[in-house]
């Protein structure tokens, strides 16, 4: 039972995972259309988009780390 449990936490961190991967491709590429858009232009939206992806990568990179460690 126990090990079923463990097995189930793995999954929902790699799903997890695997979800924050996909939202953090999806602000890449918003970044790039205000780029188009703003012709190359830094404006507070485009702070706020780098923002949220150095946000979005450093959770990433935490639950990298803490799947690596429950393996």
């Amino acid at each position: 039972m126990g090990r079923k449990k463990v097995t189930e936490g793995k999954k929902a961190r790699f799903i997890l995972l695997l979800t924050q991967v996909a939202l953090w491709f999806i602000v890449m590429v918003l970044e790039l259309v205000v780029f188009v858009i703003d012709g190359i232009g830094i404006s507070e939206y485009m702070f706020f988009w780098v923002f949220l992806d150095l946000v979005i990568i450093i959770t990433i990179l935490t639950n990298i780390n803490n799947y690596r460690k429950s393996q």
